[in-house]
């Protein structure tokens, strides 16, 4: 009985863990096409905050949300999944960013 209490204990401990990366990332984006790009956040909605934050510094004026997602850990997948059509020349936020990347 021991030993099945035992395994149960470490089974449900095995299922419990999670990814050593899972940040969240999003993008805005202003009318006037500045973009800002958050990767490796903690949660959906600080992403959300951050990258409409990073828009508005680049001088967008008003921005808006045009998606989030769940696993987006690095600048590459932020780029990938919400390509600009400029260059980019501010990083924000966590994680390596390449300054003067252009998509």
């Amino acid at each position: 009985m021991k030993r099945l209490a035992i395994l149960a204990f470490v089974l449900v401990a095995a299922g419990s863990g999670t990814p050593a990366s899972a940040g969240w990332g999003c993008a805005a984006k202003s009318a006037r096409g500045a973009m800002g790009r958050a990767w490796n956040s903690p949660s959906r909605s600080q992403a959300e905050r951050d990258a409409l934050k990073f828009c508005a510094n680049g001088h967008g004026g008003r921005c808006h949300v045009i998606g989030c997602r769940e696993n987006v850990d690095t600048q590459a997948e932020a780029h990938a999944l919400w390509p600009s059509s400029g260059t980019v020349n501010r990083c924000y936020g966590k994680g390596p960013c390449e300054i003067g990347r252009h998509d």
